[in-house]
């Protein structure tokens, strides 16, 4: 679950079905999420689509790629997006290649390294917005001195944690 993406998502108008596990729940629907799903859940689908009242998503943001393709590729529209930016307990996973291109599914693959300049300056700007209005919850799980480099990773690679690791360049 991508605490930033809940709510730049939902300021954008978007009904919003977040996954997470069962203890991120308050949390993400604090965040505006409209409606949770636990994604260790053997009926994700189902529940998915009785959030949604039947409807099928047109928008699908995917942190963990591999692991979910086979019941997103079951939860998209015709002509809907799947924008994933990770994939790291799966990353060759099979793709149900037949699923997606008879509903026309785009698929982009996003890492902020790559954006172009002019993307880069328009989700700053975004986001630099978002944060004056104090419209965008941003949290942060822990700061380290930037010495704990990899005492940094490590605590990211756990994925026991509840917001962003910072490291701190200089001090306050």
């Amino acid at each position: 679950m991508g605490s930033l993406a809940v709510q730049i998502a939902k300021q954008s108008g978007a009904f919003v079905v977040a996954s997470g596990r069962g203890a991120d729940k308050v949390r993400v629907l604090r965040l505006g999420a409209d409606a949770f799903v636990d994604y260790t859940s053997e009926h994700l689908v189902d529940e998915v689509l009785r959030a949604t009242n039947g409807r099928r998503l047109e928008h699908v943001v995917e942190v963990e790629f591999g692991t979910n393709i086979p019941a997103v590729s079951e939860l998209v529209s015709e002509r809907s997006v799947i924008v994933a930016y990770g994939s790291s307990r799966n990353q060759q996973p099979p793709l149900p290649f037949y699923a997606l291109m008879f509903k026309g599914v785009r698929l982009e693959f996003l890492l902020v390294y790559l954006l172009t300049p002019q993307e880069r300056h328009a989700a700053a700007r975004r986001i630099n917005e978002m944060l004056t209005r104090g419209a965008l919850e941003v949290p942060v799980a822990n700061i380290l001195p930037l010495e704990a480099c990899a005492q940094a990773h490590e605590i990211v690679e756990t994925e026991k944690r509840t917001g962003a690791v910072v490291l701190q360049t200089k001090e306050p």
